[in-house]
């Protein structure tokens, strides 16, 4: 059987995120180009979960895989305002504190799952913790206290190796928004084709009023920011209500933030 579209089409697009997820691939730019090859070039079929499936053992040696963690602390990262992720990023760690995706998903679970802000002082806070201290990967510290994490500073972030990039807003970091992009951008490189525009229903539309509406929320930083996001799930094809959701969600984490920054005093131990 032969492929039934010259390009790669949205729902071909679905079939392979779902891929990736299922088996812990990166949907990343490298990766969506080598199964784009494959099934362009090589097979020459529609990618589907059975044909995608069928492909896995010959994709398997070139596709890469996330590390340990790392995809649960993408999502975590992903997940905090940018001016959270900053903080994140800028904080130097513990003495002796591994860099590892194993400890920032450790880390980020304990902070939200207590409401706090991610700041240093929240951060400081959390590996003082017994509890969490005990679960955190450690380097080896001589009866010197010497401090290792100083030692071997290089004056790069915590997580340095994380693969971490500036984002548009000025924060660093790599969210799912990144992959789905790095996708997108593969397809439409290997079969460029003008994007439809959609014929919205009634019920689109209402969901399209709101979408709008949240887009006013906050400064003009803030603003910027929500429409680029929202400009970005438009162009992978989400239906209205998917991106007023995810819209909503991000706004909602704003104000979020602005209530934790307002109240007064900071927790000790």
């Amino acid at each position: 059987m032969s492929r039934t579209s010259a390009t790669i089409t949205k729902q071909e697009q679905i079939a392979w995120h779902e891929f990736c997820e299922k088996h812990n691939f990166i949907p990343n730019r490298e990766n969506a180009e080598q199964a784009a090859n494959y099934f362009l070039n090589v097979w020459g079929v529609d990618i589907t979960p059975q044909h995608l499936e069928a492909a896995l053992e010959q994709l398997r040696p070139s596709l890469k895989q996330f590390e340990p963690n790392q995809k649960l602390y993408l999502d975590l990262f992903s997940a905090l305002p940018s001016s959270e992720q900053e903080a994140f990023l800028s904080w130097r760690g513990g003495q002796g504190l591994k860099d590892s995706f194993y400890n920032g998903a450790i880390i980020l679970q304990y902070i939200k799952a207590h409401g706090w802000p991610v700041d240093t002082a929240h951060l400081q806070l959390t590996i003082g913790q017994t509890r969490v201290a005990g679960s955190l990967e450690w380097e080896h510290v001589s009866s010197k206290r010497e401090n290792v994490h100083l030692k071997n500073d290089d004056g790069k972030h915590f997580l340095h190796d994380a693969g971490l990039v500036k984002q548009a807003d000025g924060s660093l970091g790599r969210s799912k928004l990144d992959y789905a992009r790095e996708a997108r951008e593969a397809a439409e490189k290997a079969n460029p084709q003008p994007t439809p525009e959609r014929q919205l229903s009634q019920s689109d539309q209402s969901w399209r009023r709101m979408r709008l509406g949240l887009l006013q929320f906050g400064n003009h930083a803030r603003r910027d920011e929500s429409k680029k996001f929202s400009d970005s799930l438009v162009q992978q094809g989400l239906s209205e209500r998917q991106i007023y959701e995810h819209i909503k969600q991000l706004v909602d984490g704003w104000k979020r933030s602005e209530q934790m920054s307002n109240r007064a005093g900071y927790y000790t131990r």
